[in-house]
């Protein structure tokens, strides 16, 4: 027969707690494709440039998460200054200069299929969480001919059902139609002001780094929503 226990008059049982749990959100992967305009019409604000590239990339590895960079640069021509890196490892300095025409929708389109074929080549249980395209220029385009507008609006719709992200900023009204029309996302796309390109690139650095901390698909999209307040200080 068990008796029950007694204890000291004003005193009360110890009872055993459980251990607190250790629970540990793992934060997202990430690939960016950054396409940069190095067309001969950059070269009045080259030095902002750099300077905003410079920033964006150390904004970038500030942050923790795992992430892989490619640079794209374009004029008529299409190269990848850096390809496929760890942001860590990734160099601030922009060692390409300005010159040329304007090839946009072929870099979009090369970018958009190069980033494609990176991905399938990483084992699936080892592949980016997120996937974003960011596109800046400051021209109208003026010598594609790999891409038309049709082929790229296709390819972000297939990338879109897998859920990647895309966004642009351009700083010619024209160009800033032409990605709505080829299916960027209003709400992603933004004009601005040449002289504010260091502001720029700061905001869009801060963007990103939020769609890459956001610990919920949701909030990832909205971060790389511009606000009323986003477009007006990169346009001012």
């Amino acid at each position: 027969m068990n008796h029950p226990a007694h204890f000291p008059k004003g005193t009360l049982p110890i009872v055993p707690q459980p251990k607190p749990s250790r629970r540990f959100i793992k934060r997202p992967s990430a690939h960016i494709t950054f396409v940069l305009d190095r067309s001969g019409s950059m070269r009045s604000i080259w030095d902002d440039v750099k300077g905003g590239y410079k920033e964006f990339i150390e904004k970038q590895q500030t942050e923790k998460g795992k992430c892989s960079f490619t640079l794209n640069v374009f004029d008529d021509k299409f190269e990848t200054p850096v390809k496929n890196k760890p942001i860590k490892k990734v160099s601030t300095k922009l060692s390409v200069r300005p010159r040329g025409w304007t090839a946009l929708l072929d870099a979009m389109g090369r970018s958009i299929q190069e980033t494609k074929d990176y991905l399938k080549s990483i084992p699936k249980p080892h592949r980016p969480t997120r996937v974003l395209i960011a596109v800046q220029t400051d021209g109208q385009e003026n010598s594609s001919k790999e891409y038309s507008s049709s082929e790229v609006k296709k390819l972000i719709k297939k990338c879109e059902k897998k859920g990647w992200e895309f966004m642009f900023f351009g700083s010619d009204l024209s160009s800033v139609k032409l990605a709505e029309r080829v299916g960027f996302s209003g709400a992603n796309t933004a004009y601005y002001d040449p002289k504010n390109f260091g502001e720029t690139m700061s905001l869009n650095a801060g963007k990103v780094a939020d769609f890459r901390g956001a610990t919920s698909t949701t909030d990832a999209k909205k971060a790389l929503s511009y606000s009323d307040s986003d477009r007006r200080k990169m346009s001012k």
